[in-house]
């Protein structure tokens, strides 16, 4: 976990830009943005959010938090698939950034196919690569949409009821929680701590139907809107049947 005056500590006026993620992947830590954005704004520096390992689960206005940029994939939360990512850039930032790395849909006029000119686009769409994998973003796009329509304040409500439930069915059978206590500084993500090595554990899991992800020492439950109750009993009693093997 990070303690918000830690930004007051590493992020100085010669910070040109400061690299914040919404949620730690590790054990579900969710910081609070809207405290952390005012305090780097304020020492001069941009603010670039990774919102990879939460969005989806819980309301993020990119225009309430004042966020410059922001970087998701819909791999995850957003219930899409691996090759489809995307950038937000807020409009007053994007004219004053080059990109390092660029492809023809991020130049003015991509399809003069002009190789002797490099004219970036205007706005957020100079920071496109090449051709977007067209099947993925057909497979993003209903994702997205599930998403919408469930509504992230509903989804927000109920992952946290799930993951307080959670946390208190692990503790209740003597596992180790890694995640925050606290619901108000936590993502659907619990990390529970495991002996050994957490890949084999994951494996284990499998045996027992069950697909969790592998950190370091820690295996990590990530619920959702359509996770119950049951469910997560299910897993942490199955936590149980391993540790006990």
């Amino acid at each position: 976990m990070i303690d918000i005056h830690d930004y007051d500590r590493y992020v100085d006026e010669n910070t040109i830009i400061a690299s914040i993620c919404d949620v730690y992947y590790y054990n579900g830590f969710k910081q609070d943005l809207s405290r952390i954005i005012p305090q780097v704004h304020r020492k001069g520096s941009l603010v670039y959010v990774d919102a990879y390992q939460g969005l989806g689960t819980h309301p993020l206005d990119v225009r309430a938090l004042d966020i410059d940029l922001l970087a998701c994939g819909n791999l995850k939360y957003l219930l899409g698939v691996p090759g489809v990512a995307f950038l937000y850039v807020k409009k007053e930032v994007a004219d004053f950034l080059r990109p390092a790395f660029t492809g023809w849909f991020g130049q003015e006029e991509p399809f003069a196919f002009d190789i002797r000119r490099l004219v970036y686009a205007r706005g957020a769409r100079r920071f496109d690569n090449g051709t977007p994998p067209v099947i993925s973003a057909y497979i993003a796009r209903a994702g997205m949409k599930v998403i919408n329509t469930v509504g992230v304040e509903n989804i927000a409500q109920w992952t946290d009821i799930v993951s307080e439930h959670c946390i208190k069915g692990a503790i209740r059978r003597g596992l180790e929680v890694v995640s925050p206590r606290d619901i108000g500084m936590k993502s659907p993500i619990t990390a529970i701590r495991v002996p050994g090595g957490s890949h084999e554990f994951e494996s284990a899991l499998r045996k027992e139907n069950v697909i969790a992800a592998a950190r370091s020492d820690v295996v990590r439950i990530a619920a959702h809107f359509f996770t119950t109750l049951e469910d997560i009993d299910y897993v942490l009693d199955c936590f149980v049947k391993i540790l006990n093997k």
